[in-house]
């Protein structure tokens, strides 16, 4: 179970650089999508670090801090799909390229494979939310003091 959430779906992902040997042992550079946890745990772990600059003792386990900072507005809500919401929110399009055909991906869907849930407050996908940029910054600040 989350207790907090950050972009990690592989259309959305982040472009990621690194060199690797290629067939015959010389190093090239290659670039693919980084997404999941590969992704959203080094975006919070930054955030995380930004905030700590300067402090003068570490957040140390920052759980309690999260659920201290629950329904401020440090984090965004993430919530259910719903009528109301505006069609261009509601998926996300990739086209087809030389390797893959195209998606479209739809956002909060409930299949019968999951027991995973958007809701208002805690869920079961996002935890407490996704970070609220500067006031998930001063929060923590505030918070661990």
């Amino acid at each position: 179970m989350p207790d907090i959430a950050a972009v990690a779906d592989l259309d959305t992902g982040m472009l990621t650089g690194y060199t690797a040997l290629d067939d015959i042992g010389r190093p090239t550079y290659q670039i693919q999508v980084n997404a999941g946890t590969s992704l959203a745990a080094p975006l919070i772990a930054g955030l995380v670090a930004d905030a700590q600059q300067g402090m003068r003792s570490s957040f140390g386990f920052i759980n309690p801090l999260i659920y201290r900072l629950y329904g401020t507005r440090a984090f965004h809500d993430v919530l259910p799909v719903t009528a109301a919401m505006p069609q261009q929110n509601r998926a996300a399009y990739t086209p087809a390229n030389g390797t893959d055909s195209a998606t479209v991906d739809i956002f909060d869907s409930r299949g019968p494979d999951t027991e995973q849930v958007t809701a208002k407050s805690y869920d079961t996908i996002t935890g407490v939310g996704t970070p609220n940029g500067l006031a998930f910054l001063l929060g923590l600040r505030l918070t661990a003091r």
